[in-house]
């Protein structure tokens, strides 16, 4: 597929940029504890959006250099995060030890629950650990390119599965373990894959881009809880993978309209930067918002979660743009 008249300047497609940035920005807010109507919206498709994004700008490499571009950002990130805990929780003197390392290392794999206090070091290393394994099976592994090659049999034979995987596997462990992600984000890098190879993402009639975006959003409104972190698709696995295809869609063909900016492509290739400190930023944010005596604003969810999502994403910006001038594999790049 090519991007046939759709802002493309110097190779780089610019509605990738703003559908990153405005995906980034929605997973702030929805981690910004939202009412549920906004949560169940988002959750309905922006990290699927994220996965179909990757497969789309997917090019085959070792997975040498996979293990590379993830692992530097996951080390870098996660021992800043470590110090600012050990920081806080000196300054506080409620420093725990016990089961520390376990505390740490359990975030990033999962497992069967514990009755520990989790040190949550890298947020979202899910996402990292499942686009990992996704371009393992689409191709980074010699020999497994044809998973990419059958894409659309390869998303048809995952879907069945996770549907009837309940049936199959009433009680399945692996559920707890966060590389088992991949099986439901693997369709949605597939679904880029055949997109990119296929169609043009090119702009939509307003009416059209209108229909489709009510659509998405009565489907999300309706289909039950979704979170693929916690693997919870709703009233079922297609529904979702449908109704986040149409989201995903409608978000792509809106920023297709756009024009691209300085600051769009700074937070674009930033993503990673947001992801691993967005937890501490919001924690930050509503502790300095509440100290200076606007409680009252913190406390209306919906307000405060649009609004502060703006905000920490102007907190992250120059941490960002500094990152990229001087330690750009930090960032993945």
């Amino acid at each position: 597929m090519k991007d046939k008249g759709n802002n493309n300047i110097n190779g780089k497609i610019e509605w990738i940029d703003w559908a990153k940035v405005i995906l980034i920005y929605l997973m702030v807010v929805g981690h910004n504890t939202p009412t549920e109507s906004t949560f169940r919206i988002i959750y309905a498709f922006h990290m699927p959006a994220f996965f179909i994004i990757s497969g789309y700008l997917y090019k085959e490499h070792s997975w040498r250099r996979t293990i590379k571009t993830f692992g530097i950002p996951l080390i870098v990130f996660s021992s800043i995060n470590l110090l600012i805990y050990l920081l806080i929780n000196i300054q506080h003197g409620s420093l725990d030890f016990s089961h520390f390392i376990e505390r740490c290392l359990i975030p990033f794999w999962g497992g069967s629950p514990k009755a520990l206090d989790y040190i949550i070091l890298f947020p979202g290393c899910w996402f990292i650990l499942s686009l990992f394994a996704g371009r393992l099976f689409i191709g980074d592994i010699h020999g497994l390119g044809f998973v990419r090659r059958y894409a659309k049999y390869a998303i048809c034979v995952l879907c069945a599965y996770i549907m009837i995987e309940s049936f199959l596997f009433p009680d399945n462990p692996l559920i707890n373990y966060k590389f088992y992600r991949v099986i439901v984000s693997l369709p949605f890098m597939l679904l880029g894959v055949i997109i990119k190879e296929k169609f043009t993402i090119k702009k939509m009639s307003l009416w059209k881009g209108i229909l489709l975006l009510l659509v998405f959003i009565l489907i999300a409104l309706k289909q039950g809880k979704c979170d693929m972190l916690h693997y919870q698709f709703g009233y079922s696995y297609l529904l979702f993978y449908v109704n986040a295809t149409i989201g995903s869609i409608a978000l792509f063909s809106i920023c297709s309209r756009l024009r691209t900016h300085q600051c769009v492509q700074v937070l674009s290739k930033g993503t990673l930067f947001v992801l691993a400190f967005n937890f501490n930023l919001i924690i930050f944010l509503r502790v300095a918002l509440s100290k200076l005596g606007f409680s009252a604003f913190v406390e209306n969810r919906e307000l405060y979660s649009w609004i502060g999502g703006i905000v920490i994403l102007g907190i992250s910006y120059y941490p960002i743009k500094w990152m990229l001038k001087h330690y750009p594999t930090v960032l993945g790049k």
